[in-house]
C-alpha cells in the first residue's frame, strides 16, 4: 500500500494507507480496471496544499506582490483546487472565490467533495455494469434477428429480413452525421426516437431523421405486438458519467420479457441464462445503507481589511491589483482551512462510498456470470 500523509491540523504526519484494490467487471473489449480507493480524501488534502505552496514559493515574490504574468498559472492551480473553471480576469476570479464563501455551507462542503472526486469509483461501477447489460442485450436483440429470419423462411411471410452487416454499416454512416458517437449503434437504430432532438449526445437541433436511415424491422406477423408496444417508451440513451444511475435505469427499462417471449413465440433458442437464480443471487447482494453522519459545521474567517492582509502576508504596495491577489491567496489558504477542517466527514462519506461500490462491482460479476456472451457488433 502506499504511504498518504495525514493532514492534522497545521502539521503533517505519516500513516500507511487505508487504501484498497478495487476491481471492477470487465466488460467486452474493456481492459481490467482496478484502482486504490480509500484513502482519496487525505491524499487530495496532501495534493492541495502541496500545489499551493509549490505555486507560492515559485510565484509569490517575498514583498507579497504577484507578477501579472503569473495569472495564467495561479488560474491553473485554481482549477486543480477547486475544480472550477477559472478561465477569466483578475476581477471576476475574486468574485468567484467571493461568491464561494458566501455560500450555505452544505453547498460549500458539497464543492469540495466534488473537488476530492470522492464519487469516480461508484461512477466507474455504474459504467462497467450498464455495459456489461448493454452487451447481453445487444445478444437477445441477434438472437431475436436469427430467430425471425428463420420463422419468416419457415413460414414464408412477407416480412422483410434484416441484413444486419448492412444495417450497421449505415447506422455508422450516419452516427457519425449527426454526431451521435453511440456506444450501441444496434440498441440505438433499431428502435430510434421520433426525432433527433430526444438524443443528448445530437448537438445541433434536427427536425426530422434523415430518410437515409435504413430502419430494423420487428415485426413477424401479428406475434411481436407486445414487444413493439414496449419498445416504443424505451429509448437508448448511452452511459453518462454526469448522471450514472439515471442512465442505468433508462437501460434497465429495455423490454427484456417482452424480447424473450418474443423469441420464444418464434421458437427461438431457449435462454442459457437462468434469469431467477440470477434475481435470486442479487438480492443476496448487501447494499449500505443511506449515509447518516452530518456535515461538520464551518469555522469559516471574515477576510481582513486591505491593511490587514498587506500585515498578514508582508506586502508594501497598496494598488488594487496586488491588493485583490492577496485576496485571492487568502480565500485560497482558507478554502485548505476548511478542506482540514471536513476531512474526518469526507473520510467516512469515502469508506461509505467504498461499500456502496463494492456492492455495484458483486452485482456487475453476478449478472456477467449468467448473461455474458462474446458477440462482436
Amino acid at each position: 500500500m502506499s504511504i498518504v500523509q495525514e493532514i492534522v491540523g497545521g502539521g503533517v504526519s505519516q500513516k500507511k494507507s487505508g487504501g484498497k484494490i478495487l476491481t471492477f467487471p470487465r466488460p467486452r473489449n474493456e481492459t481490467m480496471t482496478r484502482i486504490i480507493f480509500g484513502d482519496r480524501t487525505l491524499m487530495s488534502i496532501r495534493e492541495k496544499i502541496s500545489n499551493w505552496r509549490t505555486f507560492v514559493d515559485v510565484h509569490w515574490k517575498k514583498n507579497g506582490t504577484l507578477d501579472k504574468k503569473s495569472m495564467e498559472p495561479l488560474k491553473d492551480v485554481l482549477h486543480e483546487l477547486l475544480d472550477l473553471d477559472f478561465q477569466c480576469n483578475q476581477d471576476e476570479v475574486l468574485q468567484i472565490l467571493e461568491g464561494i464563501f458566501k455560500l450555505p455551507d452544505a453547498d460549500i462542503i458539497n464543492g469540495i467533495g466534488k473537488a476530492h472526486h470522492l464519487n469516480e469509483p461508484i461512477i466507474i461501477s455504474f459504467r462497467v455494469n450498464y455495459m456489461i447489460w448493454r452487451d447481453h442485450l445487444e445478444e437477445l436483440v441477434m438472437r431475436f434477428n436469427e430467430t425471425r429470419t428463420n420463422y419468416i423462411k419457415k413460414h414464408k411471410l412477407k416480412d422483410k429480413p434484416n441484413d444486419i452487416p448492412q444495417l450497421l454499416e449505415n447506422w455508422r454512416k450516419y452516427d457519425r452525421k449527426y454526431h451521435i458517437d453511440s456506444s450501441s449503434k444496434l440498441l440505438l437504430f433499431s428502435n430510434l426516437p421520433a426525432n433527433p432532438s430526444d438524443i443528448p449526445n445530437i448537438k445541433e437541433s434536427k427536425a426530422k431523421w434523415n430518410p437515409g436511415i435504413e430502419r430494423f424491422d420487428w415485426t413477424t406477423g401479428n406475434k411481436t405486438k407486445d414487444l413493439e408496444e414496449k419498445l416504443l417508451k424505451f429509448q437508448y440513451l448511452g452511459f453518462c458519467p454526469c448522471e450514472p444511475v439515471n442512465r442505468f435505469v433508462k437501460l434497465l427499462e429495455f423490454p427484456v420479457k417482452e424480447l424473450l417471449l418474443a423469441i420464444k413465440t418464434l421458437g427461438g433458442e431457449k435462454p442459457k441464462a437462468d434469469y431467477c437464480d440470477m434475481l435470486q443471487n442479487l438480492k443476496k447482494v448487501l447494499i449500505p445503507p443511506k449515509f447518516g453522519e452530518n456535515p461538520p459545521k464551518l469555522k469559516i474567517s471574515k477576510i481582513p481589511h486591505s491593511s490587514g492582509l498587506r500585515k498578514k502576508y508582508k506586502m508594501t504596495s497598496k494598488t488594487t491589483y496586488d491588493v485583490n491577489n492577496l485576496a485571492i491567496r487568502w480565500y485560497v489558504d482558507q478554502y485548505i482551512e476548511l478542506c482540514k477542517q471536513t476531512k474526518s466527514y469526507f473520510m467516512a462519506r469515502e469508506k461509505y462510498y467504498l461499500g456502496i461500490t463494492t456492492a455495484l462491482n458483486t452485482m456487475g460479476f453476478t449478472v456477467k456470470k449468467y448473461v455474458y456472451r462474446r458477440h462482436d457488433i
